[in-house]
């Protein structure tokens, strides 16, 4: 052990003593911190593994429910679907929707052709289910001959609120205004069902003397 300075130096070597035994006492705790450190973090790893593992499954079981949810949602809204459409088609078998046929639009369009243009509000039945789609029909073959023509829906409290019929304003008796008797010769001319007569009605909107009234089709052969 010649090769230590000192060796034959009892404070050196009390010194070099001192160091190798702090020496080892470090490289035992590296050691057993080289062997504890991997147990330590394979339990954080198995942990962690774990615990996303459970966070996947439970995402999993949450859209499976939101799934199993939409599911029957959709076949909620397809069944209401279905049943609204097995109502419109037994309304349908009932009571035909109206609708405006080729000879219809032609030999309106003909007749408005000849008369001066003008305005004039449709007034559909907001309970009837084909009034407003046959109202605008009426409308565009109208506008298409150059009127100006604003479909709206209501509530009508007629006592009988079937059919098409103009409704002048003014008292009974009084003459209907030209207007009015354009629109009902044109309908009339083109065989579209209306009532022969004016009908009173002081609910015309600002600016017009006359309307035409569509309510259900009960009276349309009228």
């Amino acid at each position: 052990m010649q090769i230590f300075p000192d060796w034959n130096s009892l404070d050196s070597v009390r010194n070099w003593h001192t160091i190798f035994q702090v020496a080892g006492i470090a490289l035992l705790a590296l050691v057993i911190m080289a062997e504890m450190a991997p147990f330590r973090f394979g339990q954080r790893k198995d942990s962690l593994i774990a615990q996303h593992e459970a966070t996947f499954v439970a995402d999993e079981k949450a859209h499976e429910a939101a799934r199993m949810r939409q599911s029957r949602e959709i076949d909620a809204l397809a069944a209401a679907l279905g049943e609204t459409n097995r109502k419109l088609a037994e309304i349908e078998r009932v009571h035909p929707m109206r609708h405006l046929n080729q000879a219809q639009k032609q030999a309106l369009s003909a007749s408005l052709a000849s008369q001066p243009k003008g305005k004039f509000t449709i007034m559909a039945s907001a309970g009837v289910v084909d009034a407003r789609e046959y109202a605008e029909e009426i409308a565009g073959v109208f506008r298409a001959a150059g009127w100006t023509v604003q479909v709206e829906s209501g509530v009508f409290m007629e006592n009988d609120a079937s059919g098409a019929w103009v409704a002048a304003r003014g008292t009974i008796g009084a003459a209907v205004p030209p207007i009015g008797q354009a629109i009902y010769n044109a309908l009339k001319s083109a065989d579209i069902p209306i009532r022969p007569s004016a009908f009173r009605d002081n609910n015309i909107p600002d600016g017009e003397d006359a309307m035409l009234k569509i309510g259900s089709p009960a009276a349309a052969s009228r």
